[in-house]
């Protein structure tokens, strides 16, 4: 019987539904909880409404079907959760949903909701809810809803707005011309004009600000003189003091080149509150003419304003204020003087240091100390440190300029300083100062702040990011212990401009660590990772790199081995340590076929500096092909020039520049020229000689006027000369039939009133 019960039960459990104690609620159930909603209640349902509407994103047809449920969900529901609803239709809500909202704005307790959720939403309904709902309100509710309709910022509205500006209800006047001149435009303008003289004490300021406002609205607009017209009426001599300091605020700010005029007559102001806004305005202005304006009226000041206006102008921070400066220092007054020093502190040069000293020392125990504060801020008495005071509020390339001076004086104090201008200043000209004045000055202990800075740079300063820390490190050196944090550094960045960036000074540091972190950035999937690990391999100072590059020539993709090519030829040319016969190894590998025309001639440049013997069987085949001739001709004489011995008849030691490949290096006979006089180069082997090629071109009047030329074996018995000639250039050329033989002489059979020079002397061979 039992068994039959309990097989009974297990086929019940079958065939009933199970219903999970904690089954997510959907969004409609949730919708409908929430009508029920108390402040303080379960917020599960809420909860899931945030969800929605989160997960909704940006998708408009989602935000539209989920306003449409919150706005019906309205009707009917408490306080609690109308105001939720409410809160959440601010994110979604659209024109449809308005009547649903609108009779919430005439809710004492709601209307501040129901704003919120529709002053953001544009469309007739809105505007019909709005307008409605002001025509039946009063006091701050319909203040509330004047405001939301002024932020709408639609013109159409300043007929419904205007008339409540005669109201007699503050709130009213108040609210309208805020709204007016959130609007702002002509009409709005002509309606709180109308109203100014009209106004009482209450409301005249509110009626002001909306012109202001509105004001600059039309200005934003492009109606410039307009705008202008409107605050011109508000510097009127009858304006309160604020009022007019307020509107020439704002009619400096047009940008209509204005700025200086309104400066200089704000400071011959009679109102000490309109001076003081002024001198604030005149500390701010970005104008480069306000300076030279402010500058020329500073005599028709009253000691008081001069001094003024000459501080303000001192904390403008602008170079051409010192010269006034110092002018004022022998002002009779002595708070302008006091003024002139201050200024000075910020705007002084090398000019300022002496008089800063002078009033230091002075009787004046007030010019004393203003003089010290000076010096204080120029950071010394020295024309460098009173530059640097010249970073806060100088122009973009002055503030450059500085920090390259604090740079090139290795200020370790100012780091911090330049970090922040790398890292935050808004002209580009600024911030590559900063990283390269970082590159002359950081330490190891501030390098990490300078990688911050790297990886974080603009791509308009990403070069000048990497040169100052390519600089930085190469001051360091290899025993700095750079690179496991570069290294680190770029296995924890996944930008690709930024680890294409710690690619490009990961070479610099010779660490083993950053090696090999190139050389699995060889295989990133990334391209441009892959080609600026290739580049930095190429540009690793020592021969490590080397057999990483010659297998990227062998097996690298095309970009990739073509790279990898220039930076073996890079890697050679520099030097290897390696001997000759390895370096020979190498160009051999790197003759193989399949290079370009320009790689071919690339290589014929390069092994002309092998000191091997070998290189001539390499070079052999390319003096036979007229697209290569004359430069495997150079390399051919490149490599026999390594074995070339040569010496002079007055056994100068001097005797090698003539054939050390330099043009700036010679040798001089030390000599007026003279029948006898001698030169010879030891080719090291027999060679077949076609011609000889003295250049002389540097020093030109010292060639050789006539001479001859000998091959032998035996230069103490050479035989017959192959070449006989003089020469009226500075460039003496001799060609003859191929003759073979082990040394090279030429005798001097001229003579002149000069020593006989040769800058470089070129053996030409069969």
């Amino acid at each position: 019987m039992r068994t039959l019960i309990c097989l009974c039960l297990g086929l019940l459990a079958f065939a009933l539904p199970v219903v999970a104690e904690d089954s997510p609620l959907s969004f409609d159930a949730a919708v409908a909880a929430v009508k029920t909603y108390t402040l303080g209640g379960d917020f599960a349902p809420c909860q899931l409404i945030i969800d929605e509407i989160n997960a909704a994103g940006s998708d408009a047809a989602a935000q539209a079907a989920i306003a449409a449920k919150l706005a019906e969900a309205l009707r009917g529901t408490d306080y609690d959760a109308q105001k939720f609803l409410c809160s959440q239709l601010y994110l979604v809500a659209t024109d449809k949903e308005a009547p649903l909202i609108a009779p919430l704005l005439t809710d004492e307790k709601l209307s501040i909701s129901a704003l919120t959720a529709l002053q953001q939403v544009k469309g007739r309904e809105t505007d019909r809810a709005l307008l409605e709902a002001l025509g039946s309100t009063k006091g701050a509710v319909r203040a509330g809803i004047v405001d939301a309709i002024g932020a709408r910022g639609d013109a159409a509205h300043v007929k419904d707005l205007a008339p409540l500006l005669k109201e007699k209800e503050l709130d009213a006047v108040r609210s309208a011309a805020g709204a007016l001149g959130k609007i702002g435009g002509a009409a709005a303008l002509d309606a709180l004009n109308a109203a100014l003289p009209k106004a009482g004490n209450r409301t005249r300021t509110a009626i002001i600000n909306g012109i202001l406002l509105a004001a600059e609205k039309t200005a934003a607009s492009g109606d410039l003189s307009r705008a202008r017209a409107a605050m011109e009426r508000l510097t009127d001599h009858t304006e309160d003091g604020p009022v007019r300091a307020a509107a020439m605020c704002d009619m400096a700010r047009l940008g209509d080149g204005r700025a200086a005029v309104i400066i200089t007559q704000g400071l011959k102001d009679s109102d000490p509150a309109v001076r003081t806004v002024i001198l604030g305005l005149l500390r701010r202005a970005p104008e480069k003419d306000v300076t030279a304006d402010v500058v020329a009226v500073l005599p028709e000041l009253m000691p008081e304003g001069r001094a003024a206006a000459l501080r303000a102008l001192g904390d403008r921070g602008e170079a051409e204020v010192a010269g006034t400066a110092l002018k004022c220092l022998s002002d009779p007054d002595p708070e302008v003087r006091l003024a002139a020093l201050h200024a000075l502190g910020r705007t002084g040069g090398p000019e300022a240091v002496k008089p800063l000293i002078e009033r230091l020392a002075g009787q004046s125990e007030a010019e004393a100390t203003a003089a010290e504060e000076a010096l204080a801020t120029i950071k010394g008495a020295d024309a460098d440190a009173a530059v640097a005071t010249l970073l806060e509020g100088g122009a973009p390339l002055l503030r450059a300029r500085v920090l390259l001076v604090l740079g090139g004086r290795a200020a370790a104090a100012a780091v911090p300083t330049m970090l922040y201008y790398a890292e935050e200043d808004g002209y580009l000209v600024v911030r590559q100062a900063a990283f390269k004045a970082l590159g002359m000055t950081v330490t190891p202990k501030e390098f990490p702040q300078l990688v911050d800075a790297l990886a974080e740079a603009p791509d308009e300063c990403r070069e000048a990011a990497e040169a100052g820390t390519v600089a930085a490190i190469r001051r360091f050196g290899p025993d700095a212990g750079i690179g496991p944090l570069l290294a680190a550094r770029y296995q924890h960045s996944f930008k690709k401009k930024v680890r294409v960036s710690l690619l490009h000074v990961l070479s610099e540091s010779e660490d083993p660590a950053a090696l090999k972190t190139l050389r699995r950035a060889t295989h990133s999937w990334t391209k441009d990772v892959r080609k600026a690990a290739v580049d930095a391999l190429c540009q690793w100072p020592t021969a490590d790199a080397l057999g990483d590059l010659q297998s990227l020539v062998r097996r690298g993709s095309r970009g990739v081995r073509d790279a990898a090519f220039d930076g073996v030829l890079r890697q050679l040319k520099r030097g290897t340590g390696k001997p000759a016969a390895e370096t020979l190894a190498i160009y051999a590998d790197l003759f193989a076929p399949g290079k370009t025309p320009e790689q071919t001639k690339a290589l014929l440049a390069g092994i002309g500096d092998v000191a091997d013997r070998g290189a001539l069987a390499l070079i052999a085949p390319y003096l036979a092909q007229d697209a290569f001739r004359a430069e495997a001709a150079v390399a051919a004489e490149k490599v026999r020039r390594h074995f070339y011995v040569a010496t002079t008849f007055d056994g100068s030691g001097e005797a090698k520049r003539m054939i050390d490949g330099d043009m700036n290096s010679r040798w001089r006979s030390g000599a007026n020229q003279k029948p006898g006089q001698w030169l010879q180069v030891d080719l090291g082997e027999k060679t077949r000689v076609t011609g000889v090629v003295l250049d002389t071109a540097r020093t030109a009047a010292e060639y050789p006027r006539a001479w001859e030329i000998y091959v032998c074996d035996d230069p103490a018995n050479p035989g017959k000369p192959v070449a006989t000639g003089t020469s009226e250039t500075p460039i003496a050329e001799a060609h003859f039939d191929a003759t073979e033989g082990r040394v090279v002489k030429v005798v001097q059979t001229g003579t002149a009133d000069c020593c006989w020079s040769v800058h470089e002397l070129h053996i030409l061979t069969d």
